[in-house]
């Protein structure tokens, strides 16, 4: 079977967390043949090498809108399948690339995700949609409050179905532990936390923490909001060393094994600040996977993966007190850390494993060769069991007709 990928590795559903997720879910399909594409500057193209991709080009889109690549997507298609046959199956990783496939080639099989960001952050217009539900795209989603959200686009429901997203918790490298503290800075008697959300929150949390004569550092990662500010406030306080921001090794994978805890918020929670912290809900399960205790806000979008007090601890919004304390329980009580820590490796291991994304995927490209591009549960009256032989939809007609004829 003979699959094209398109990568968007620029855009805010994808970095460098998501591009190892696809890496490690392509390794663990031999049997099928894989063509990457990147639908971004060179630069990305590097990065996609040195995680483990191995693109055969990259096509950059107009005004960085992937969208608008099209006309460059659609000459690679057709030189590719002129020398080695058709693809059987256009996976496409964003809803950007699922648009900008829809335009290029409709008459191919799409697969679109696992999305896992906020839909919204696409910007797709409604001509855009439309194409999706004409060439019958289906769209993974990682949780059913993003398959709701897709919906709300107005993206067709039966063309949406649920999978889980997969981290490999190989790259996570233990041994590198002493080299990064040293490289902060930093030895074993440092309470070290990694900060995934609003920065400046998590340096007034530390602060607290500082002030009650407990050694600890606040390690920022590039994609935390509020950066910047919150560099300016601990330089006001005294200390540029209260605060590091890690750019050198700014994977997660590399840099869980040194954290002692990570706080991961949505102060200020709207549409702005959700757009500057795509990557979060994949960036949690990473930390997880590390065995990196999370201190979460209950309103972020991965909360609903912590059972506070057993695979993490969660806070209210903004509540920079609740963090504090979470912190000190921490530092003073290791047993709970170590529950902790066992808990979060093992609800990855057992949910969101790079095999299990895997066999998901080879079974959603066996059923997109096949025409089978909406799994429906046997529940629906039109549904014909167990073949699944013909799909109607109830909300449009020329979507029905268009899912009808490619089942036949």
């Amino acid at each position: 079977m003979r699959i094209l990928h398109l990568i968007d590795p620029g855009s805010v559903e994808v970095g460098a967390e998501a591009l190892a997720m696809i890496a490690d879910a392509v390794k663990r399909l031999p049997g099928h043949n894989h063509d990457v594409l990147i639908v971004a500057s060179g630069q990305w193209t590097i990065i996609a090498r040195r995680i483990g991709l191995k693109p055969i080009g990259s096509i950059t889109p107009v005004n960085g809108r992937p969208i608008l690549a099209r006309r460059a997507l659609r000459n690679v298609i057709r030189r590719n399948e002129s020398v080695y046959g058709r693809y059987d199956v256009l996976h496409a990783w964003t809803l950007s690339c699922a648009a900008l496939a829809s335009c290029a080639a409709p008459n191919h099989q799409i697969v679109t995700g696992p999305v896992f960001a906020d839909p919204k952050n696409s910007k797709l217009s409604k001509q855009k949609i439309m194409r999706l539900n004409r060439s019958a795209a289906r769209v993974l989603c990682a949780t059913n409050e993003i398959k709701q959200e897709c919906a709300s686009l107005g993206i067709d429901e039966l063309l949406l179905s649920e999978t889980s997203l997969g981290v490999d918790s190989d790259r996570i490298v233990a041994e590198n532990r002493k080299l990064l503290r040293d490289s902060w800075g930093v030895d074993e008697t440092t309470f070290v936390v990694g900060s995934l959300g609003n920065a400046q929150v998590a340096l007034r949390a530390t602060t607290l923490v500082e002030q009650t004569n407990r050694n600890i550092r606040l390690i920022v990662h590039p994609h935390a909001q509020l950066r910047f500010q919150a560099t300016l406030w601990a330089r006001r306080l005294g200390g540029d060393e209260k605060i590091i921001i890690e750019n050198q090794y700014s994977q997660l994978w590399n840099i869980a094994s040194g954290l002692d805890a990570a706080i991961v918020n949505t102060a200020q929670c709207n549409a702005i600040n959700r757009s500057l912290q795509p990557n979060n809900l994949l960036s949690v399960l990473w930390l997880m996977a590390s065995g990196t205790p999370i201190i979460i806000n209950s309103e972020h979008r991965a909360s609903t993966f912590i059972s506070d007090e057993k695979n993490g601890l969660l806070f209210p919004s903004s509540d920079v007190n609740t963090i504090n304390q979470g912190l000190m329980r921490l530092i003073d009580d290791p047993t709970l850390a170590q529950q902790i820590r066992s808990a979060s490796t093992k609800f990855v291991a057992d949910q969101f494993s790079a095999d299990k994304l895997a066999e998901n995927l080879a079974d959603i490209y066996q059923q997109t060769s096949r025409g089978q591009r909406v799994r429906l549960s046997t529940t629906h009256a039109n549904v014909k069991p167990p073949e699944m032989v013909k799909f109607v939809a109830n909300s449009s007609k020329r979507t029905s007709a268009i899912i009808e004829r490619s089942c036949c």
